[in-house]
């Protein structure tokens, strides 16, 4: 999950391996406590955070925490359960439930703006299908009306505020020339 080998991860504090750093300090507070007294805020808990890869990318974990004694000892035992899958289907949940209730054409797309999904409106706004326009960019639309400075000025308010909103001139899937008003917005998700 982490991408050590047992041997590398021997003696490496488990707060290290935690990605915000707040969660590192902490971690690491926490845990000086707890060997001290055998209490804990997180202990008998379970929470979500984040974690490291040796490769240094962040990823989504469940974490669990107990505390054992043994001896005059106390030691912690976490059980750690990478929940980037359950992200992704979170999210692919969370974008059929909106497109498919929406009433305006709806277009989702990955960081390299190639579309994912489409809802039923855009079908009917565009002329084209779910299947002809999934893996295509956005780009398919383009009425040839606006310059490359229009999708510059697009694109970097999208990646500043989240969001662009105003008249597009798109083309339908039989050559028609349409002008749309949209709000295009920007979903930072786990992926």
């Amino acid at each position: 999950m982490f991408g050590y080998q047992f041997s590398e991860l021997k003696g490496i504090k488990f707060h290290t391996l935690l990605a915000p750093p707040h969660r590192r300090a902490a971690a690491k507070t926490g845990f000086s406590d707890f060997k001290q007294t055998g209490e804990g805020t997180v202990m008998g808990k379970r929470f979500e955070t984040s974690a490291v890869h040796r490769s240094g990318e962040e990823f989504p974990i469940e974490l669990s925490v107990f505390g054992v004694r043994l001896g005059d000892d106390w030691h912690g035992i976490g059980i750690v359960r990478d929940i980037t899958r359950q992200r992704i289907v979170e999210t692919e949940l969370r974008i059929a439930a909106t497109a498919s209730n929406a009433q305006m054409g709806m277009t989702f797309t990955d960081a390299q703006n190639v579309i994912l999904r489409v809802n039923k409106a855009f079908t009917e706004i565009t002329g084209y299908s779910a299947l002809e326009v999934v893996g295509q960019t956005p780009h398919l639309l383009s009425s040839g009306r606006h310059d490359n400075q229009f999708y510059q000025t697009m694109y970097r308010n999208i990646a500043e505020s989240g969001m662009w909103a105003g008249e597009i001139w798109n083309r339908h899937k039989n050559g028609e020339v349409f002008p749309e008003s949209m709000p295009l917005l920007l979903d930072r998700c786990v992926h």
